[in-house]
């Protein structure tokens, strides 16, 4: 039996694309993952570790590719080359075995507490990035640009409640906040009384349409509240009968992104 053999390979494109026509019975090509390497690349955060690249037959006579048609493609869509292992006469019977395990999370790779991570990854999604994989460069820039809003609001309440304190209301106080720092305390203090259900703390025009809510929205409630504290029309009483209070309009959030990519040099 012959043994693998390891080398370390300068991937260039054109080298990617000649190797991926090997490719054969993988896979069907995770997209988004494709894409999420292509970016690690592109902010030269893609690092060479010890997971190869494998291929069944010898370097003159490769047969298959069985591990990395993903980053041989991400080589391609940036046009930038990358450094990796690849073994060679890699049995074929290791191709059933191959990433059978549980994905790693960005808590797993990073050590990020969870609600941390959730809070950063809501602000991602309202970014320019849209629904897409975070990388740890793009969730420290979001981190520095509002993470101390954050800390302030967690240290006035750090209380959970299901719905209302969920991670698109804190990302939205938090907004709220960064947008009108002479205002952080008296909004971080209103999210408190949100959070706790203690009306006479409330704002008036907040405590009104919270009330609205409950009574008109009923069960729905939990939905309508992870939206309001996105939008400043929607703190008002006068304006509930529009039924755009259901989600801020498209302007609203393409300015957010906007926002957002501004202050955290996305």
């Amino acid at each position: 039996m012959n043994k693998m053999q390891p080398e370390l390979v300068h991937i260039t494109p054109s080298l990617a694309a000649s190797w991926l026509k090997y490719n054969e019975g993988n896979r069907r090509l995770p997209v988004g993952n494709a894409k999420y390497y292509a970016r690690l690349i592109e902010a030269g955060e893609f690092q060479l570790t010890h997971q190869a690249l494998a291929f069944s037959g010898t370097k003159s006579n490769p047969i298959r590719l069985l591990d990395g048609q993903t980053r041989l493609t991400a080589v391609i869509q940036t046009g930038i080359p990358i450094w990796q292992w690849v073994f060679w006469n890699t049995p074929d019977s290791t191709f059933t075995v191959l990433d059978g395990g549980k994905t790693r999370s960005f808590s797993d790779h990073h050590g990020w507490e969870k609600q941390k991570i959730a809070f950063v990854n809501v602000i991602h999604w309202f970014g320019p990035a849209g629904i897409r994989k975070i990388t740890k460069g793009e969730a420290d820039k979001i981190w520095s640009a509002f993470g101390d809003c954050y800390e302030q609001l967690m240290e006035v309440c750090p209380s959970q409640k299901k719905g209302v304190t969920c991670s698109a209301v804190k990302v939205g106080t938090v907004i709220a906040m960064h947008r009108n720092p002479k205002q952080r305390d008296e909004i971080a203090a209103a999210y408190r009384a949100l959070a706790l259900g203690h009306m006479e703390e409330m704002p008036i025009s907040v405590g009104r349409l919270f009330v609205k809510l409950l009574t008109v929205v009923g069960g729905g409630r939990d939905a309508i509240m992870v939206q309001l504290p996105f939008t400043e029309k929607a703190m008002t009483p006068r304006n509930f009968p529009n039924t755009k209070l259901y989600g801020p309009d498209k302007n609203y959030f393409q300015e957010l992104a906007a926002y957002i990519e501004a202050k955290a040099n996305l």
